[in-house]
Formats: structure tokens, sequence, C-alpha cells
């Protein structure tokens, strides 16, 4: 039995945060990359879904997707973008945290 992938992508967010503050010293840039690095995750994650012979699928024996159905999975997306974001944006600040871009004068 394999590792969650809900438990190692916060992870994964967390190093392109790292990685966004060292090439980028702006941690708004981390924010944006994280939260599209959440979205792209969802995304795959929800399409992989609709196989229809993938285990844990979510279209049984030709059922469709109802408006209901797309609006939750379109709140999850946003969900997991700001997730993505805000994980990211954690890495980010660590990374700068002494470049002395944020650094006040004085100190």
């Amino acid at each position: 039995m394999g590792t969650p992938q809900c438990h190692t992508e916060p992870a994964h967010w967390l190093f392109v945060g790292l990685i966004v503050g060292r090439i980028a010293v702006r941690r708004r840039l981390g924010f944006l990359a994280g939260a599209l690095a959440g979205a792209v995750f969802y995304l795959i994650t929800f399409l992989v879904s609709l196989i229809s012979s993938y285990p844990g699928n979510l279209v049984v024996n030709g059922t469709t997707l109802t408006t209901g159905s797309l609006v939750i999975s379109f709140l999850l997306l946003c969900l997991w973008s700001i997730g993505g974001g805000l994980v990211s944006l954690f890495g980010t600040w660590v990374a700068t945290v002494r470049h002395p871009h944020y650094m006040r004068f004085g100190e």
C-alpha cells in the first residue's frame, strides 16, 4: 500500500515555494506557483477519476455528471489552489526570510 497523494502533495508545494523563493525573490510569485501547482494536481486527479475503468472513478455505468457535482468540483479546485498557494508561500517565506530585500535597515 502506497502513500496517499494528499499527504505528499503539500511537500511538493513547499518545495516549489523554496525553489521560487531562491530564484525569484518576490513572495507573491511563490503563492502563484503553488496555486498553479495545486490546480494542476486537482485537475489531473479529477480527469483521471472520470476514466470509467479506473478504480475509484466518479462516473459509474454511464451516469453523467450533474451541475451540482461540477460546482462542488470547482469549489474543491479553488480550495486546492488556495491550499497549494499558502503552503508554497510559506516555502517562499522560509527561502527569503534573510534576503536583503526584506530586511529592514538598522536591524
